[in-house]
């Protein structure tokens, strides 16, 4: 029960007013269905004792009719707004978790995105559907497995206590096997919806890496991967439907002892004229219905354990802690005109070895600084810091002077441009691709931007322009395509800051020319932090830092590095004899 109450505690208290109103709604059902089964027995008396020579015998008729009628028509009243705050509730609970759980992924931090699949963690928020849908299916449907044989007893058992009690023994009996039932089912619920996730997961990376898929990888060997998680899942799922088959057929040779119990005693009572006429037929209506009712008490707990399982891993992704970056510092961050790492240090939380130690460098306006050196010697990390995709675990970094802690988080990435060699794009158009970074820019910024980044000319001859929709992760375009609207993107915001990582490194050499033209255009007056692996995207830096397992090992201008015979020589030497060799 916690579970359920800490999920709709999430859905505002406007919206769990709704659910109040749909249950007192049910209540008021409930009971007039209670009563109903009574006036049939009581309409079944009159009929037996009308006389129409004796006025008030008809009278009695129709005035049991009109009764029936009123009652009938006030549930009619009634079960309308019961369905209406029952679905209002449902629509509004399931927007505010399903916003709740994104914003939740927003916040949470880049590591947890390494270590789990996309469409498990989509998998989580989903689950508040179950979650919802049961509570909402309460005030609708389940009320009554409930209230329908509790309220019934009371008539029961002033009927006769033998009838009472043995109705309420039936009761007590399927909410015994019930329970038993769930007990034995449950781990496979549980251990069911983890492999689900898991299936869910392999699916979701199938599909986004489709390409990639079919042209690297052995498909039938990513089929049998797919095909075994959902074996796993329909292991748990077939281990509980058996035990399921079993329990409810139980059940129902139960409800059938119970019925006939009940009416073989009434008959009898009735033979002694113990009751009358109208307590026969409405125990004969009241004991159908309540057996019927306590089944779906049944089906009531089993599904209540479910969306308690399902609300528990939703909760799991709720409860996951947030990113340390997400800070309370409300300060607004306008520009950046300088930027200072002092004595920078980073491990990552899977890891016991340093990716960046003592790091120490400025950042000045209008400055370029290159970061070079082999693969994992930290320059990525390095400016994802920056970025403030993580916090330093030591030393400082400042921006104009102030701890870069102070100032809101939107605030600083609203100021920092970013070109990644990983470009993401969006099953957009070209223009909305640009806008995610400016969403209130108009189409003239757009195209301007797309200019700024090279780009305008191949966007003109697409089949509609800026509004050509690129496919899933830009499919439909090419590498230095991408690169120059990442480009533009990254124009269309105006930063103060510039960060590059290994932008053109994935690029051909035709494609890399168009890419640093853009490039070029974009850094133009505005400091750059240039994470490069090819050394020619770095020569007109202002400065170049060589960063070696972690450690700036150089740092100068191009020439003042190559003078040196240092590593940094070395590196540019190598990689100029391969482009010689490639020339040739």
């Amino acid at each position: 029960m916690k579970v359920l109450l800490r999920v709709i505690r999430y859905t505002g208290k406007d919206t769990r007013r709704l659910f109040w109103y749909a249950l007192a709604c049910a209540l008021c059902t409930a009971t007039i269905g209670v009563y109903a089964n009574i006036v049939f027995g009581e309409l079944a008396a009159d009929v037996v004792n009308i006389d129409k020579n004796i006025p008030s015998t008809v009278r009695a008729v129709l005035y049991t009719l009109l009764v029936i009628l009123v009652l009938y028509s006030v549930n009619a009243v009634i079960s309308y707004f019961q369905d209406k705050y029952s679905d209002v509730f449902r629509y509004r609970a399931l927007n505010k978790l399903r916003l709740i759980g994104y914003s939740k992924i927003q916040n949470l931090p880049i590591e947890y995105f390494s270590s789990n699949r996309p469409g498990t963690i989509v998998q989580k928020t989903t689950y508040v559907n179950t979650v919802v849908n049961w509570i909402s299916d309460f005030t609708i449907f389940r009320i009554y497995n409930i209230t329908i044989p509790l309220f019934s007893l009371i008539p029961l058992f002033s009927f006769h206590y033998m009838i009472g009690i043995v109705t309420l023994a039936g009761i007590v009996c399927t909410v015994i096997l019930q329970v038993r039932k769930t007990k034995y089912r449950k781990p496979h619920m549980v251990a069911g919806n983890v492999a689900w996730e898991e299936a869910v997961g392999v699916f979701t990376e199938h599909v986004s890496h489709m390409s990639t898929s079919r042209t690297t990888a052995n498909q039938k060997s990513l089929f049998r991967v797919f095909n075994g998680a959902l074996d796993v899942q329909l292991g748990h799922r077939m281990k509980q439907s058996r035990i399921e088959w079993m329990f409810n057929s139980t059940q129902l040779i139960l409800e059938a002892i119970v019925i006939s119990a009940v009416l073989g005693i009434t008959v009898l009572l009735a033979y002694r004229g113990s009751i009358g006429l109208a307590a026969l037929v409405s125990v004969s209506a009241m004991i159908r219905t309540i057996m019927f009712n306590s089944r779906g008490i049944s089906h009531l707990y089993d599904s209540y354990i479910t969306s308690t399982i399902e609300g528990a891993r939703y909760l799991e992704l709720i409860d996951e802690p947030e990113s340390t970056l997400n800070t309370t510092a409300t300060k607004k961050l306008h520009s950046i005109s300088e930027v200072r790492l002092i004595d920078v240090g980073f491990t990552y939380s899977d890891s016991n070895d340093s990716s960046l130690q003592s790091v120490s460098l400025d950042i000045k306006p209008k400055q370029k600084i290159g970061l070079v050196g082999s693969s994992g010697g930290g320059k990525s990390t390095l400016a994802k810091l920056v970025m403030r995709l993580h916090a330093p675990t030591e030393g400082s970094i400042t921006l104009n002077g102030e701890d870069i802690n102070s100032f809101e988080l939107e605030s600083i990435r609203e100021q920092v441009g970013v070109v990644m060699q990983d470009v993401a794009l969006y099953h957009f158009s070209i223009a909305d691709n640009v806008r995610i970074a400016r969403p209130n820019a108009t189409d003239l910024e757009v195209i301007k931007a797309l200019k700024i980044a090279n780009a305008w000319q191949f966007v003109q001859e697409l089949p509609n322009g800026i509004e050509t929709i690129v496919g899933e992760r830009g499919i439909k375009l090419s590498g230095g395509q991408k690169q120059r609207i990442a480009i533009a993107r990254a124009a269309i915001k105006k930063p103060s800051l510039i960060i590059l990582d290994e932008a053109t490194s994935a690029l051909d050499s035709n494609a890399e020319l168009e890419v640093q033209k853009g490039l070029k255009r974009l850094m133009k007056n505005t400091m750059s932090l240039v994470v490069a692996h090819r050394l020619s995207t770095v020569r007109d830096c202002n400065e170049i830092i060589v960063l070696e397992s972690g450690k700036i090992v150089e740092r100068g201008t191009h020439d003042e590095l190559v003078k040196l015979s240092g590593r940094y020589a070395q590196l540019w030497h190598h990689q100029s004899g391969e482009l010689a060799h490639q020339q040739l």
